[in-house]
């Protein structure tokens, strides 16, 4: 288990840098680009956590949506939390297929929230590892 808590461990840092360094403007198209995927990519590594979490605790992992329903259900998320989490996997999904054209005011405008919905799931993960790690003696 000490293993998979440091495999949680470094997809938690991922998440923390990635969004502490969106948090700046961009001053050209590139850095616009860099901004999207590091918000993307936070995205994709927090619903890799939930997955995670479902697997060690005996639970079935599925899709994105449905496995934050089930830490919903199982009560690991709060109904809003679980809310503000579907809420940034429909930005991930909206950043990976661009639609057309990206509204990049929509996206910047949504980089503090998306920071805090993160910061407020990594707390509850990083209680639940500190459990993980007391179950195991």
């Amino acid at each position: 288990m000490k293993e998979r808590i440091e495999r949680y461990k470094d997809k938690i840092n991922y998440i923390v840098r990635n969004v502490e360094s969106i948090q700046k403007d961009a001053e050209s198209e590139l850095e616009l680009g860099g901004i999207f995927y590091g918000l993307h990519t936070a995205i994709e590594a927090s619903m890799d956590v939930m997955a995670m979490l479902l697997k060690d605790m005996g639970e079935v992992v599925e899709d994105d949506y449905s496995n934050i329903m089930r830490l919903e259900k199982i009560g690991i998320l709060s109904a809003d939390l679980a809310d503000r989490l579907r809420k940034c996997n429909g930005l991930r999904n909206y950043l990976v297929h661009r639609y057309n054209s990206v509204d990049d005011a929509i996206v910047l405008d949504s980089r503090s929230e998306v920071r805090d919905i993160f910061y407020e799931f990594i707390e509850i993960v990083e209680r639940l590892l500190d459990g993980f790690g007391t179950d195991q003696g």
